[in-house]
């Protein structure tokens, strides 16, 4: 394992199960006025694809009609690279979280988080969880 992302969790993905047109209502994107850069990247999957997509590349047992699925089209679906990398959203550059030694849900994902990242990022995700809880998210369009 590494702690660099192979891009399996770019191919299908979910934001709590909402879709485009809900996302866009919600704030909490907005840590560092990235809403829009993350609204732009993201490709809603048809039915069909999204089901195909699932069980291709996730670990997880049940696909969940439910849910809008998204791929980004930022991912370079040969290389599984970020053509964005150095300006990705902080949804991405936080995902999958901080915990050290997180087995991701994706197929074929080399990714781990160390504990150097777990310490270099802890300080905003503590403030972003904070905000979260306080229900401090600046408006969306905002810094």
């Amino acid at each position: 394992m590494t702690n660099r992302c192979s891009g399996q969790c770019c191919k299908i993905f979910t934001i709590k199960g909402k879709s485009l047109d809900e996302l866009k209502k919600l704030a909490w994107l907005d840590n560092e006025g990235d809403t829009e850069k993350t609204l732009n990247m993201l490709i809603p999957l048809p039915v069909d694809e999204a089901r195909k997509r699932f069980y291709e590349f996730t670990k997880l047992e049940k696909y969940n009609p439910k849910f809008t699925n998204f791929t980004c089209q930022y991912l370079n679906q040969e290389t599984g690279n970020c053509m964005i990398y150095e300006n990705r959203p902080r949804m991405c550059r936080d995902y999958p979280g901080s915990n050290v030694g997180y087995k991701c849900d994706y197929k074929g994902c080399t990714f781990e988080r160390d504990e150097d990242a777990l310490l270099q990022n802890l300080p905003a995700a503590i403030q972003t969880r904070e905000n979260f809880k306080n229900k401090q998210l600046p408006a969306a369009g905002t810094k």
